[in-house]
């Protein structure tokens, strides 16, 4: 709650976009944000796209998601596994905690899209 009012004084103080705000929350918790282009799309997320990003390289990546009059963050995690088989994928939200799936990616867009529809983001967030 302290970096969201922290993250909202310094969108009102400075005129900001989604890579600025982005790199100040990431700052708050001493996190960079990469030099690798922001992905942006119009629409509700969805787990075919996000599975598309997640893939290309192990890490971690920040999900804006955004509504007419609101916003959510998770964070998704590509994680190598321990011993070969497949990679693990990391859901990590402040509403609901961090949840982890030893899985082959062709199995990720149906974790994702079941996460997102379960936790209503699906419904509310719609805008990008």
């Amino acid at each position: 709650m302290l970096d969201q009012n922290k993250i909202g004084q310094f969108t009102q103080a400075v005129k900001t976009d989604v890579r600025m705000r982005t790199s100040y929350a990431l700052g708050l918790a001493q996190r960079l944000l990469t030099a690798e282009p922001l992905k942006e799309h119009t629409g509700a997320a969805t787990g075919t796209r996000l599975t598309r990003i997640l893939k290309q390289s192990h890490g971690c990546c920040c999900v804006s998601l955004r509504g007419a009059t609101s916003g959510h963050a998770i964070a998704m995690r590509h994680a190598r596994p321990s011993r070969g088989g497949p990679g693990f994928l990391h859901i990590l939200d402040a509403n609901a905690g961090h949840f982890g799936w030893q899985l082959p990616v062709a199995e990720w867009p149906t974790i994702i899209d079941g996460y997102l529809y379960r936790m209503g983001y699906g419904g509310r967030f719609r805008e990008r």
